[in-house]
């Protein structure tokens, strides 16, 4: 029964990881390579030798802002591929998401570099508002998670989510040397004071706080049942596996409804700030490019 909940691609997987780990990487350079400049006083800047080289438009200063700027164009592309009919057998829509939200995170710290840390003016409210989305993008992408869906994005339907449930829970049972005691307690165990979370965006911060913690709490499950139960470690781990699955999805058919109306609020919040963001953004690249302020012209 192929679902969302389950793990996603290998080969997405490690695109996702290659991504990310470029990102760390780049910005440790960056920092590192021009940490002297940008720890120096404003003032002093302009009469150090890497100057040239990292002021906003410098040859490197001015290549970081414009990485960063097409990272937030191209991210954009998430739009018509989600909205598009014609393009929605183009990959999955929760890859494009993840694509959509790593421009959103590496544009702006690029963009950061590039402003040399000077937030002032007209170009601070688009500054602001960037990472306003940024950091609003994170949390959709996050309460997006939280409502069941298939491979293909497509929201399941209460018939679906009864058939998942049960698919998991019958591999629980014909696991060997499973007692139905056993299944029980486990799933009891992760799924404890799932209906109990707080509603509206309170539950939102339940939900991270459980997941932060669901590490933890696996661990000490697992030590546990081994000590009292004397079942091998792997048979436990596939048991707890299985449980979590169902932990989860009882958390999201629970809160669905909590889910799509957060959704609908953070739509209220994140799209105004992304057109605040890139209409001050076209501005900026206009004035640059008008009075000079790039080294490619």
């Amino acid at each position: 029964m192929p679902t969302r909940s389950e793990k996603p691609s290998t080969g997405h997987r490690v695109l996702m990881i290659a991504l990310f780990t470029a990102t760390i990487v780049s910005v440790v350079s960056i920092a590192v390579s021009g940490r002297d400049y940008y720890a120096a006083p404003r003032s002093e800047r302009p009469h150090m030798e890497q100057h040239g080289d990292w002021k906003s438009g410098g040859e490197i200063g001015h290549g970081l802002g414009m990485i960063g700027s097409l990272l937030m164009l191209l991210m954009l592309l998430y739009i018509p591929r989600k909205r598009m009919r014609a393009l929605q057998n183009i990959g999955k829509l929760s890859h494009w998401l993840d694509i959509h939200i790593w421009m959103g995170v590496t544009g702006p710290l690029l963009i950061t570099f590039h402003s040399t840390f000077k937030f002032g003016g007209i170009v601070s409210i688009s500054y602001w508002s960037m990472v306003a989305v940024g950091l609003s993008g994170v949390l959709g992408r996050y309460i997006y998670l939280q409502i069941p869906r298939s491979l293909s994005g497509q929201e399941l339907s209460e018939r679906e989510l009864d058939a998942m449930d049960e698919h998991w829970a019958k591999q629980m049972r014909e696991l060997p040397g499973v007692s139905d005691a056993l299944v029980a307690e486990v799933t009891g165990a992760l799924t404890a004071g799932g209906r109990e979370l707080a509603r509206g965006l309170g539950a939102v911060f339940a939900w991270i706080a459980q997941d932060l913690t669901r590490p933890f709490r696996t661990r000490a499950l697992l030590r546990r049942l081994r000590r009292e139960t004397g079942v091998e470690r792997e048979l436990l781990r596939e048991i707890v596996a299985l449980a979590r699955r169902r932990a989860l999805l009882t958390r999201r058919r629970a809160f669905l409804t909590v889910a799509h109306n957060t959704l609908h609020h953070w739509h209220v919040i994140h799209r105004p700030f992304a057109l605040v963001m890139f209409i001050i953004m076209f501005i900026h690249i206009g004035v640059a490019i008008v009075f000079g302020y790039t080294w490619i012209l």
